[in-house]
């Protein structure tokens, strides 16, 4: 595992990674909204390239979200989603029920309904993973409500990455395409 320094309260160290398969997984959720930060500053997403981070941590009723951005006379309320769980070669969220995951999508759907545009990125920080999919034993209602998020027009995307045993980082796919089982069985949501 690799840990990193900190000056916090509690404790004395934050964990960044656990090895897996010769690299690292990236499990700290700071490490990688700075590594998406930083590919949003450097127009490294496509879908993404004209747009600036306008506001971090935004209040929309009572759920705070990670973004908004501002993409040209538009903005987009940006939430992201750590999906560190592997199976064969997909990459996964949730690993463990999540009642605020559930109230965040659960509001995304809710805004994208009103008009706001909403976007929900899941950062898989695993090596060499082909596609994201929610996970179902993680958590069911909250995989029922990511369906229902797909289906009601919020933006999902997924893009992986990962660390090497030296400490640097590797964006694998910048845009990790959603597995088409699960695509394929949203319909029965």
């Amino acid at each position: 595992s690799l840990f990193k320094r900190i000056k916090g309260r509690k404790l004395e160290f934050r964990l960044i990674g656990v090895e897996d398969h010769g690299f690292y997984n990236i499990v700290d959720t700071i490490t990688q909204n700075k590594i998406f930060e930083r590919l949003i500053e450097k127009r490294r997403i496509n879908k993404l390239s004209g747009c600036i981070i306008l506001k971090r941590n935004p209040r929309a009723g009572s759920e705070v979200f990670d973004y908004i951005l501002g993409c040209g006379n538009e903005e987009i309320l940006v939430e992201t989603k750590s999906a560190v769980l592997r199976s064969n070669e997909a990459a996964m969220y949730p690993d463990c029920p999540s009642l605020r995951g559930r109230r965040q999508v659960s509001k995304l759907i809710e805004l994208t309904k009103e008009g706001v545009r909403t976007l929900l990125v899941f950062i898989s920080a695993l090596p060499h993973v082909k596609c994201f999919k929610p996970y179902y034993d993680g958590d069911p209602i909250l995989y029922e409500l990511i369906g229902k998020a797909y289906l009601n027009g919020v933006d999902i995307m997924a893009l992986s990455m990962y660390m090497d045993l030296n400490g640097y980082i590797y964006i694998d796919d910048i845009c990790l395409p959603l597995c088409k089982d699960w695509i394929d069985n949203i319909s029965s949501i």
